[in-house]
């Protein structure tokens, strides 16, 4: 799927139960900022994946929190603008048994 247009990716979180209790994501060429909203306190954590980013979700940054690029253009670092590019995103879930 491509999003080159906003480069974003809406809130989600996985909660299947056809999923083990990790989950990894790969992403390359292009940093961007990732919010992570906790669900219970309603507080969000910002953090800039940089341009290579391995991100491995379990526990409660798997079921207590949520993940989303928030759409927009650009993202400030360290008090500069940074235009999104392209990027690519490869996530990786292992099925298990039902």
């Amino acid at each position: 799927m491509s999003r080159t247009k906003n480069n974003m990716l809406p809130p989600g979180a996985t909660y299947l139960p056809c999923f083990s209790a990790r989950i990894a994501s790969f992403s390359l060429l292009s940093s961007c900022e990732m919010v992570f909203p906790e669900r219970k306190a309603g507080t969000q954590t910002p953090s800039d994946s940089g341009a290579t980013l391995l991100l491995i979700l379990g526990g409660d940054a798997r079921y207590e929190w949520t993940h989303e690029i928030p759409a927009r253009k650009s993202d400030e670092v360290n008090g500069e603008r940074w235009p999104r590019g392209r990027r690519i995103s490869l996530t990786f879930r292992t099925v298990v048994a039902a």
